[in-house]
């Protein structure tokens, strides 16, 4: 027995070595320092056991494609083996121990990262292991890569294993679940780490301990540490972004089947604790966000091939902390929660729970407990703070205490530097939040968040304006906030919300921080809230609530940087009525503020006081307004008001002020908007305060009513000229204006005003000078005494174009036309008064004046009446000089002026009492008709500006009232018939005081435009003897008025003159067309006309329809025989062009021939013309006329006509032969023919010598009138 043990001894050794070398394939090799066999008992114990790997057999199946990946290295001080089954090994290739233990083993792994993945192991011809028992006492076990050992990935200081009824399937390695059975699992560990391949994170585990059969793993001392420096380190495409820190001080982890989770890859968890864990994440953002980092659907899809499934009955995270920080040059942490307890009933993480969350919750129950969460955004001036909340899905409860959204000044001042300040934000601190039947579980699965109650206490928000962040556009906030969240809950339904005891505040920031609101003691009460995408995005769906009731105890406003202040007690606003209520209101201000306000250019012009018994406000959707910045109301009420004001002119008008106060009032709004704004039965009293004046005005018992009421950003910021509104009606029972010292007093007595029509009208309308007042004055200080005093009375008065509010505004009682029916207008002038020298007129508003002649005066220099008419008045002027009072009186008085206004009462003529930019004359439909009842001059509107010192007629017409075959039975001998239409006459710069008074015509320029002139005559009729028509010059010397007109222009005459010769049937018509004509120093005044005596009138027109004729005249104005010339020149033409003229006139027609520029100059008197013609022509032919019958000249006539050609006319000029005619004109004048006759026939003459040589013209003229 003792021979066969010690021949025993060595074979097992050889046999254990060749049979893990075969079985390895020569990749391992093992060795011991000694060998104990108990062949009895079948077992051995190996002492110095080193199972260690061939690194040269490694490098050929490397180099053959057939290398592990992995390599495995055991150490150990003694391993025993029992009851060892060599049949099964030997015969079966099956390995069967009962027993195997292992004392102190260091099992090192290696790992060849340079042989890829998925190579098989190998197992030679064993096919499988099994072991009743296996220990490890006291092992180490370290991770290794391949040439970088010095660094572990995994490394155990110490760890015991037990392992029952172990099976290893060699045939089964593509599966590690088929190929590791086993029954039962003791696993106690020590010290655990694990370092990532690119080091950024070490895994530690203090101890861990689990047991198979009481189916409990506990650990303590878990951690994930991140490591900085080496991921600042790493290439940029795989830095992380985003490393966390996790710490689990206790881990316990209840019901655990390793071996069921391993074969099923579902871990089922009876409970799970986590105690005082703490995860912290740090996002560097300076990395960039990595494209590869894995999403949810990969993540799950690497670790399906181990575990698909998390069921967990009850999970306990007790005692845990948050943090979530950002670094860049510094580490800011955003969130922190410093405890939380969380308890999860029957979690179930799967494909479904994680993919199909709303098909399959993820678990049966949630209770969250938290306390001192802090949210700290670093681009925000926000800190969210929240005491305590419990969240609990089986109760249905949400409480929340000590919430706070903290809005920080300090920090948003920070943050301007950067940009990222905000102009409004907000201050809410929250003690108590109650939130009950709230299924959040039912919310995830149908996005509809479905709360039965909500209740808050106590809220405190203040809302927090940095007038020096700019505002910028942005959209509303449920609308970017909705496509966040709408993936989870895409809608909110609340059925009851109770706030009760809630404040709100306004501070707005310019320098100082200032109180603008504050809202004390209010309470909502609301139900059926429903905020959907319907109401988010659709403008239409406005109330989110089926009923809501606000209350509040008190509400104060304060304007910015001075007055007013807005109280209003007792406030109630119902959803359902949408009406707002206010038992009392009050507008203070506070002269003493107004006054500090003004040394920063911040004090108001409008100091106002105001109360009122109630407001009420009907249509009121206060929903919709928060919702689309639009406040609209139906009716606003105010009963019983009493309004002050104290409008002090002394003080500049702001736009700064008004903008700032523009700026707090749309800080939430956008536009406000009231159909009807009632004020009733109230009074209304304004001081106007320009030192030492104040003008007082009182209304009472007014109603006023507003239509279409508009206020909006723009609209504000010009409340002095417009009024945004579309309609004000007013009615007042009396309207009372006084002045300083009571010296006048205005009355309108039942006044209606309205804005639309901007009119008011009042049964009666009076101005009263208090005479007492006056001699008052007169005894004690005459200086102050008035020397006028005006008192007016009208029965009826109307003035429209009357903007009433911005009057009062500014002061400028502008007016479009005031119009008094029948007034009496008295004036007394007391000349005991002295004119001294700050009485002297003025037209400009002065706040220097001192006493009631000052304030007086500042007074009417303010009234502006674009158009004043009086009709039908009465004007009384009485003169007061010592006892004798002299008075004139105007009666049927009919006024119409412009632009008037009062600049002083010293002046004893009406027009320096009166300043007006345009006193005038306006007539319309005028008509005068000639005294020999020929003609009627039609004027349909004549217009006269002392402004521009213009007269303009429009639409004149003189039109004959003869018929042109009535004229032969009319006149005795031949006549003008004229007939003249000129759309336009304007005098320019005229002076209508001279054309007025004594009717002188003083004007720069007169233009009459388009003129068309027809003048018919009819020669058969003879001519007066006694007629003689005068020269231009006599002509306008004889008009009795005076005449001085620097330029006349006629632009665009249209002359047709119709003209029956004396043995004529049918009328030659001579027509000139677009006439333009300048006249130049039209004067009868010899005074000027010895400084300049030439008037000179240029002409240009269309002649005949052909050719442009021009003409240049001098008249000498002082000449003893009135001598004129003219020169001017015709463009080339058609000789045919003058037929019209020709074939009725002297009845010749033009059968040919073409006039080459012509030219022509003359000098002339009234007696004589003396000049020359040039008038160049070719291929003239002409033919002579029956004058019965045009057509049909007869054989005669034909045969008269080759005569005139061949012998009389010649065809050219120049002749053939080179020689040129000239025109010699040489003429006595017809003193009974007019100045443009004798003209024509001077031009006349010359053509006419031009047409043949002097022998012919002078045998002609012996017989025939050329």
């Amino acid at each position: 027995m003792v021979a066969l043990y010690f021949l025993a001894g060595p074979l097992v050794e050889g046999f254990l070595k060749r049979q893990v070398v075969g079985q390895t394939e020569g990749l391992y090799h093992i060795n011991f320092d000694d060998l104990h066999l108990h062949l009895r008992t079948r077992s051995m114990t190996l002492e110095g056991l080193h199972l260690y790997p061939d690194t040269a057999t490694h490098r050929r199946q490397k180099e053959n494609g057939q290398a592990r990946r992995t390599l495995l290295e055991v150490q150990s001080q003694r391993v025993t083996l029992t009851r060892i089954n060599l049949a099964d090994l030997l015969f079966k290739n099956r390995l069967h121990i009962n027993t195997l233990v292992a004392e102190r083993p260091l099992i090192t792994q290696l790992l060849d990262e340079s042989v890829e993945e998925g190579r098989s192991l190998g197992s030679g011809s064993l096919k499988a292991v099994s072991i009743h028992k296996l220990a490890l006492q006291k092992a180490k076990y370290r991770y290794l890569v391949l040439g970088r050992q010095s660094r572990p990935r995994h490394k155990i200081h110490q760890f015991s294993l037990k392992i029952q009824d172990l099976l290893l399937d060699l045939q089964q390695q593509e599966s590690l679940t088929k190929m590791i059975l086993a029954g039962a699992l003791d696993l106690n560990l020590m010290d655990y780490t694990y370092q990532t391949p690119d080091s950024v994170y070490t895994f530690r585990i203090r101890s861990l301990a689990y047991s198979s059969g009481q189916q409990v793993l506990n650990a303590s001392g878990v951690a994930a540490l991140p490591h900085f420096h080496a991921n600042r380190v790493l290439p940029e495409n795989r830095r992380h972004r985003i490393l966390y820190q996790v710490g689990i001080p206790l881990l316990s982890l209840k019901g655990l089947d390793l071996a069921v989770a391993f074969r099923t890859k579902r871990l089922l968890l009876d409970q799970l604790l986590l105690n005082r864990t703490a995860l912290h994440i740090v996002e560097d953002t300076s990395t960039p966000d990595s494209a590869a980092f894995p999403g949810l659907s990969d993540m799950y899809a690497s670790l399906s091939h181990y575990l698909r499934e998390i069921s967990v009955r009850e999970l306990h995270l007790t005692s845990g902390s948050f943090g979530y920080s950002q670094k860049e040059s510094a580490v800011h942490i955003l969130h922190r929660l410093e405890r939380a307890d969380l308890h999860v009933q029957a979690l179930q993480l799967d494909s479904g729970t994680l993919f199909m969350p709303k098909a399959k919750a993820f678990a049966e129950a949630v209770q969250l407990v938290s306390e001192h969460y802090t949210y700290t955004p670093p681009n925000s001036p926000y800190t969210l703070k929240a005491g305590r909340m419990q969240l609990s899905t089986r109760d249905k409860t949400l409480q929340a205490e000590k919430l706070h959204l903290a809005g920080d000044w300090d920090k948003n001042d920070r943050l301007k530097n950067r940009g990222k300040a905000k102009h409004t934000f907000y201050d809410i601190a929250l003690p108590e939040l109650h939130v009950s039947e709230f299924d959040l579980f039912k919310a995830l699965q149908t996005s509809r968040l479905t709360i039965g109650r909500i209740r808050a206490v106590q809220p405190a928000i203040d809302v927090r304006t940095d007038q020096a962040v700019p505002k910028t556009e942005e959209g509303p906030f449920l609308r970017e906030l909705y496509p966040q969240v709408s993936g989870l809950v895409s809608s909110l339904e609340v059925g009851e919300v109770m706030i009760t005891n809630a404040s709100l505040t306004h501070h707005s920031k310019t320098g100082d921080i200032q109180l603008l609101q504050q809202l004390e003691h209010a309470s909502l009460a609301a139900t059926g809230l429903l905020i959907d995408s319907a109401f988010i995005f659709n403008p239409e769906v406005t109330l989110p609530l089926q009923e809501g009731t606000v209350t509040a105890l008190n509400y104060r406003y304060r304007v910015p940087y001075g007055n007013p202040t807005i109280a209003l007690a007792g406030l109630r606003y119902s959803t359902r009525q949408q009406e707002f209520w206010a038992n009392g209101v009050e507008v203070v201000s506070s002269q003493n503020a107004n006054e500090r306000h003004k040394s920063i250019d911040h004090g108001s012009r409008n100091i106002i006081d105001l109360s009122a018994s109630a407001l009420r406000v009907a249509g009121l959707d206060l929903i919709r307004a928060l919702k689309t910045g639009h406040l609209e109301a139906n009716i606003l009420l105010l009963q019983n008001p009493e309004v002050v004001i104290q409008l002090d002119r002394t003080v500049a008008a702001s736009q700064e002020g008004s903008q700032g106060k523009g700026k707090a009032l749309f800080n939430l709004l956008d536009k406000v908007s009231v159909n009807t704004i009632q004020l009733e039965d109230g009074s209304f009293t304004l001081n106007e305060k320009l030192e030492p004046v104040l003008r007082t005005h009182y209304l009472e018992h007014v109603t006023a009513t507003v239509s279409g009421f508009e206020l909006t950003p723009s609209s504000f910021a010009h409340l002095q000229s417009v009024l945004p509104m579309q309609e004000m009606t007013l009615l007042a029972k009396d309207y009372t204006f006084q002045s300083t010292d009571n010296l006048y007093t205005i009355r309108l007595d039942s006044v209606h005003y309205s804005t639309r029509n901007q009119e008011i009208v009042a049964h009666a309308f009076s101005v009263s000078a208090n005479r007492e007042v006056n001699e008052r004055l007169k005894a004690e200080n005459p200086d102050l005494a008035s020397r006028n005093l005006i008192d007016i009375s009208s029965k009826r008065s109307r003035i429209t174009g009357f903007n009433l509010i911005q009057a009062y505004a500014t002061g400028q009682y502008q007016m479009e036309k005031l119009l008094l029916s029948s007034p009496k207008v008295t004036i007394l002038q007391d000349h005991k008064v002295p004119l001294t020298a700050n009485k002297t007129t003025t037209n400009q508003d002065t706040a220097a004046a001192n006493g009631a002649m000052g304030q007086l005066n500042e007074m009417v220099t303010s009234l502006k009446v674009a158009r004043l008419e009086v009709a039908d008045g009465t004007f009384d002027f009485q003169i007061l000089e010592d006892t004798i009072r002299e008075s004139q009186t105007l009666e049927h008085v009919a006024l119409a002026i412009d632009g008037l206004r009062l600049v002083s009462l010293e002046a004893n003529d009406p027009l320096d009492i009166f300043a007006a930019d345009d006193l005038g004359l306006l007539i319309q439909g005028y008509t005068y008709f000639t005294r020999d009842s020929l003609y009627a001059l039609e004027v349909k509107e004549i217009k006269a500006s002392m402004r521009n010192r213009s007269l303009m007629a429009d639409s004149l017409r003189v039109r004959p009232l003869f018929s042109k075959e009535a004229y032969d039975t009319l006149f005795t001998y031949a006549r003008n018939r004229v007939d003249a239409v000129v759309p336009e006459i304007i005098m320019q710069k005229i002076s209508l005081r001279a054309l007025f008074n004594n009717q002188d015509i003083i004007a720069e320029k007169m233009m009459i435009k388009n003129p068309v002139v027809e003048v018919y005559r009819d020669n058969r009729l003879g001519f007066n003897p006694e007629l003689r028509p005068p020269t231009l010059q006599s002509a306008l010397r004889d008009v009795e008025l005076y005449i001085r007109v620097d330029t006349i222009l006629v632009e665009k005459n249209n002359f047709l003159h119709p003209i029956i010769a004396i043995d004529g049937i049918k009328p030659a018509v001579f027509v000139l067309d677009s006439i333009q004509l300048q006249a130049y120093n039209v004067t009868n005044d010899t005074a000027l006309i010895r400084i300049n005596n030439i008037m000179t009138v240029n002409a240009s027109a269309l002649f005949m329809g052909a050719s442009t004729l021009q003409v240049r005249f001098l008249f000498e104005m002082d000449h003893a025989k009135d001598r004129y010339t003219y020169q001017g020149t015709l463009e080339p033409m058609d000789f045919s062009a003058l037929n019209p003229l020709l074939e009725n006139m002297v009845y010749i027609r033009i059968k040919r021939g073409w006039i080459n520029k012509a030219s022509f100059s003359m000098e002339a008197t009234g007696e004589e013309a003396t000049g020359q013609v040039h008038f160049p022509y070719k291929n003239l032919k002409v033919q002579l006329l029956n004058r019965h019958n045009p057509d049909n000249p007869g054989f005669l006539l034909k045969a008269g006509s080759r005569l005139v050609n061949w012998l009389i006319i010649k065809s050219n000029n120049p002749s053939a032969f080179g020689k040129f005619r000239k025109g010699e004109v040489k003429v006595m004048l017809d003193p009974q023919r007019s100045v443009s006759y004798h003209i024509s026939k001077s031009v006349q003459d010359g053509v006419t010598s031009s047409l043949m040589v002097k022998l012919v013209h002078r045998m002609v003229s012996k017989f025939v009138n050329l």
